[in-house]
């Protein structure tokens, strides 16, 4: 928020906020001026939302499948208080009646903040309520924030499978009002215009990726003028953004944009969130489009020229005919990150085992809290009862052939997992055999949804926090959400993957039912608001301090132990807090030490990497 004026020092500029009668507010930052507007939370209280603020130039021409370009500086006053368009979705995804089916110019973000603060020894907050035209000074140091306390800022990634979700799915009026913080939702692009690759120069993918890192610094460069800290910003996000969060830890390019991390349903090492044989795929929708020959058979990579080709008529293909599409299947995993050695120089899982590399990127110097629920593998049976449901529901079908295809579909899926697992191409079917059994003999049901969910959840929370643990100084919690709230009614009981959400935004419990199907049916009691304000407060503490214990000490005076590798301590989170030991440790111990060991027992040459 940099304007010269008559206050003009050497090392101080002046901060102006503008209130209007119509209760909106002017922000001036380096990008320009931001009109937001001051609403109400679902708790009553207020707060000053700027949505639809682009951060990167309109993905589209010549920049569908490019990295993104930042967004020049705006003349003139922005409205950023319209509703962030949604980056395109595959139209099959489209649950809610009322989701728009987005546009490819939603490169975008939104930031909540409490209140300005303003005056020359941080006076009175500039009240959004006034009613006539009123502007307000702060003077600051340049590249600060207000004078006072500096607000500390969350930059929230959404989930979604990085095919689905937009940052307008998670309003965040009540935490912040609450917590006196700034939160930033982000968009990126998703599905095949984020992720697309020709697994070559034509088309190198990640491009959803690099939206992300050029949010981060957006926020780095702007978020001084809302108040907030820019050299204290915490990053989080859940499922596939629990994924990027993990994967923006890990990767050079995003080295000193933020100091805390916050994955919560999952991390880079989540076998849905690492692509393998790209190009394939990306072969697959230019056929699909008429940008290749349907009848086409390869049985080798394209070369350079034939991707350039077929990039160039992609490029002009219609955004509906993506949305056709609904590339998503239980037994594989397409248009997502992968390994380019560019974003990601190798897979998560090398990257963590070099302490030496982890250093170099700053890896150790930052404090992190992660977190998964008691109820994660009920996304992961509802995506296999759909498959299941589309397979018997087939026209003209035998009974025989539909149970042979449901079978088939069981071991590609095992087998996908267990290979992105050991990162080998094709895993020996005895050595799947072995892993299934292990499963087989512990469950009666929901052996491959309990395989797919451990593979997905827990086990990559691990392996982030085992090489966190090689640290002495750096700080990892680890939370349990253990909650069984009465609003579940369905089939599935606790806190299903995605539902611990409900306790940090003011998302609708309809709303969520609408996207999940799993029995949502009720509202928060007592206990759950309770619980709410408890995470809200763990949250907020974890960003202020770093220790969200902070957040806790009423209810857990004992204090919560960061993660180490002898003690490996976790919070069961509900509405009795305990810490406790070993989460999972059966199945810990299988898949980081007796499966690593059988894969190591066959003769080398077998398991083809391919990586």
């Amino acid at each position: 928020m940099l304007i010269q004026g008559a206050f003009h020092l050497l090392w101080f500029s002046v901060a102006v906020a503008v209130v209007t009668a119509e209760n909106t507010v002017i922000v001036d930052t380096s990008f320009g001026k931001l009109q937001g507007v001051e609403t109400t939370a679902r708790n009553g209280h207020k707060f000053l939302s700027f949505t639809g603020i682009p951060y990167a130039k309109p993905p589209v021409g010549a920049l569908r499948f490019a990295k993104p370009e930042p967004h020049p500086p705006i003349d003139g006053v922005f409205d950023a208080t319209k509703p962030a368009e949604f980056c395109p979705h595959p139209t099959a995804l489209l649950y809610i009646d009322d989701m728009p089916a987005g546009q490819e110019d939603c490169l975008v973000l939104n930031v909540y903040v409490k209140q300005l603060e303003h005056g020359p020894q941080g006076s009175a907050p500039a009240s959004a309520t006034r009613k006539s035209t009123t502007t307000t000074t702060a003077t600051r140091k340049s590249g600060t924030g207000p004078i006072g306390d500096k607000k500390k800022v969350v930059v929230w990634v959404h989930g979604g499978g990085f095919m689905a979700g937009g940052a307008t799915d998670y309003p965040a009026g009540t935490f912040v009002a609450t917590q006196d913080v700034i939160l930033v939702g982000i968009n990126y692009r998703i599905g095949i215009l984020g992720f697309l690759s020709t697994e070559n120069e034509a088309s190198v993918g990640n491009y959803g990726m690099w939206d992300q890192v050029m949010a981060l610094k957006w926020v780095k460069d702007n978020i001084a003028a809302f108040g907030g800290d820019p050299d204290d910003i915490t990053i989080a996000g859940e499922s596939a953004g629990g994924a990027s969060v993990g994967f923006l830890s890990i990767v050079p390019s995003t080295s000193g944009l933020f100091t805390k991390v916050y994955p919560m349903s999952g991390t880079g090492t989540s076998v849905f969130a690492t692509a393998v044989d790209a190009q394939d795929h990306a072969v697959d929708v230019a056929k699909s489009t008429g940008c290749l020959d349907k009848e086409l058979t390869l049985d080798r990579k394209l070369t350079l020229e034939e991707s350039e080709k077929m990039m160039s008529c992609l490029r002009d293909v219609p955004v509906e005919e993506f949305q056709k599409l609904a590339p998503f299947s239980i037994d594989r995993a397409q248009f997502v990150p992968r390994v380019d050695g560019d974003f990601l120089p190798l897979h998560p899982s090398k990257l963590l085992q070099d302490d030496n590399y982890l250093d170099s990127i700053g890896f150790f110097d930052r404090t992190y809290l992660f977190s998964v629920t008691n109820s994660e593998k009920a996304v992961m049976q509802g995506a296999v009862d759909a498959t299941e449901a589309g397979i018997n529901g087939q026209e003209g079908v035998s009974g025989a052939d539909k149970t042979a295809q449901i079978g088939k579909l069981y071991n590609n899926t095992h087998r996908f997992y267990l290979g992105s697992r050991l990162n080998i191409a094709s895993p020996p079917g005895d050595l799947v055999d072995k892993a299934v059994s292990w499963y087989s003999r512990r469950l009666t049901e929901n052996q491959l949804s309990t395989l797919v969910s451990d593979l997905t959840f827990i086990i990559p929370t691990y392996d982030y926090l085992n090489a966190l643990a090689r640290s002495k100084t750096t700080d990892a919690y680890f939370l349990y959400f253990n909650h069984y709230p009465g609003y579940m009614q369905g089939k599935h009981r606790g806190i299903v993957h995605a539902a611990d959400l409900l306790y940090w935004f003011d998302i609708e419990l309809e709303k969520w039912e609408k996207l999940l199907h799993v029995g949502i049916d009720g509202e928060f009691d007592e206990e759950d608001l309770n619980l709410q304000m408890m995470f809200t407060d763990l949250v907020g503490q974890f960003m202020k301090t770093g220790n969200p214990w902070h957040g806790l000490q009423e209810v857990l005076p004992g204090g919560w132990p960061s993660f180490d590798l002898r003690g490996n301590h976790y919070l069961d989170f509900g509405p009795k807090p305990v810490v406790r030991r070993h989460l999972e440790k059966d199945k810990k111990d299988f898949w980081l030490t007796t499966v690593p060991e059988w894969a190591s027992s066959y003769k080398s040459g077998v398991p083809k990497s391919f990586y």
